[in-house]
């Protein structure tokens, strides 16, 4: 093939995918409009304003302020405040905040825009990783849009706004895939060291449980089909992960060496672990308050009768659970060694072994009684069990294509069942409580602001306000009517 021919096929190549990812994007847009109601929203005000949301606020308003987070002087007088004890290390997320922040000095705009960028950027590196595969193009977008608005997205939302960033996970599992099927080019190593750098920076669970699959695949793969090779590339890209988790939490680690540890801060029980770990009902249960009365009829029934906490947020919602019952099927039952039947079983094996870690008195426990602690929350894994279920119903969607033939009938009759799915699919995935109260919550933003003026204005510059009652920092107890984080409102 002559140079011109490679040139005009990479330029054709790069356009399609220009073009698919802008129409991802677009609808992604669409759809958050809608759900979220942003016509009606104020983005000066933050979309979320109690609880978790504080303290969040708190370091998007003191990165904006103060040129990153570690230190505050505006909180907790006299010296100031630091957060190198219970730090926020996501510096990759932080970074992306700062750039924000140079169009507005105003913490409200970032943090509301940072939360909504989370959705495209999500889109995007979906998109990137299925084409990786060859997953095709309206596959991809259908897979990538219904993974950006999983009901883990909006349920962690603001108030979690670090663990809702999970845009790097398609990309992070694209490369445990590539080593699973050999797929690793000198161009692809240099990528895949980029993303594991990035991953490195970003929410350490999911850099933690990215390395975990590493393993897994780099052992699996590599008695599989007898390449020890495999073992040395994955055991390379873990190095990458945790060096990059190593260097962004340097000030932290630095700071406990110069001035000892801080045992009230932060401190983890191994059991935790059981309190917070994955369940397979909250995974495969549909959302509670679903728009469908069976459904809706059926998570009631189960939420009466067990204790709630976060791991009710790993809900894949009804696409996600037929994949994922369909990978276990696959490993099970399955034996086609075809591309696709590779893939199937690549990504059955990192299912199940999600699950593995994860669930109730799993590998994650016995980790954190044996080593550890520090990581409990073991139904985060979900939103990696989300991809790798979606992305097999990617490649189902694309049997189903080829099974129906390339006629013109049947190709848009492929289609139109791919919107109406894709439709019914977000229906399913989201209830119309995920758009937030946006006059409530001004009314009390503007009120709380208008007491703070006040407060300002009765006191000389730089005065000093002390708050009643004194409670710990981060993670107090609700006292009476005040949750935690409420003392952080003035500021």
């Amino acid at each position: 093939m002559s140079a011109d021919k490679t040139t005009r096929l990479l330029s054709r190549s790069w356009t399609q995918m220009a073009t698919a990812c802008a129409a991802a994007i677009a609808l992604c847009l669409v759809i958050v409009v809608w759900l979220l109601r942003l016509p009606i929203a104020d983005v000066t005000v933050p979309f979320v304003y109690d609880r978790d949301a504080l303290i969040q606020s708190v370091v998007v308003k003191g990165l904006v302020e103060n040129g990153w987070v570690w230190h505050n002087p505006l909180l907790g007088a006299p010296f100031g405040s630091q957060f190198l004890d219970f730090p926020f290390y996501d510096n990759l997320d932080l970074a992306l905040m700062k750039l924000i922040a140079m169009f507005t000095s105003n913490y409200a705009v970032v943090f509301n825009l940072f939360f909504l960028l989370t959705f495209p950027l999500t889109v995007t590196s979906s998109m990137l990783a299925l084409r990786s595969f060859n997953v095709s193009y309206l596959s991809a977008i259908f897979v990538s849009l219904l993974y950006a608005f999983i009901p883990f997205h909006f349920y962690r939302g603001e108030g979690h706004l670090f663990i809702g960033a999970y845009f790097l996970l398609p990309l992070m599992s694209m490369l445990i895939l590539w080593l699973w099927t050999g797929q690793l080019t000198r161009r692809r190593i240099v990528s895949a060291i980029v993303v594991c750098a990035l991953t490195g920076s970003a929410f350490g669970y999911y850099a933690v449980f990215g390395c975990y699959f590493l393993l897994v695949i780099a052992i699996v793969s590599a008695i599989r089909f007898k390449r020890p090779s495999r073992l040395v590339w994955g055991g390379t890209f873990m190095v990458v992960v945790f060096a990059s988790l190593i260097i962004n939490t340097s000030p932290s680690w630095l700071f406990a060496r110069l001035h000892g540890p801080n045992h009230e801060v932060g401190q983890r029980s191994p059991f935790d672990s059981e309190v917070y770990s994955l369940k397979l009902t909250n995974l495969v249960l549909p959302l509670t308050d679903h728009r469908l009365g069976v459904l809706r009829n059926v998570k009631q029934t189960y939420d009466r009768d067990i204790q709630h906490n976060e791991r009710d947020m790993a809900t894949l919602g009804t696409m996600g659970d037929i994949g994922f019952f369909f990978l276990l099927g696959w490993l099970l039952c399955a034996r086609d060694g075809s591309t696709d039947g590779e893939r199937f079983t690549a990504l059955a094996v990192l299912t199940v072994s999600a699950v593995l870690l994860g669930t109730l008195g799993g590998l994650g426990a016995i980790f954190n009684y044996l080593v550890s602690p520090q990581i409990r929350c073991y139904n985060r894994i979900s939103v990696y069990i989300a991809f790798f279920s979606l992305f097999a119903i990617g490649l189902l969607l694309d049997a189903l294509r080829r099974w129906m033939g390339d006629r013109t009938f049947a190709t848009w009759m492929w289609r139109g069942v791919l919107g109406l799915v894709l439709c019914l699919g977000i229906l399913d995935q989201t209830i119309p409580s995920f758009a937030p109260d946006y006059k409530r919550t001004k009314s009390r933003y503007q009120s709380d602001r208008a007491f703070v003026a006040q407060i300002e204005a009765s006191v000389p510059s730089d005065a000093m306000i002390f708050q009643l009652p004194n409670v710990h920092f981060p993670e107090a107890p609700a006292i009476a009517a005040m949750n935690p984080y409420d003392e952080l409102r003035g500021y």
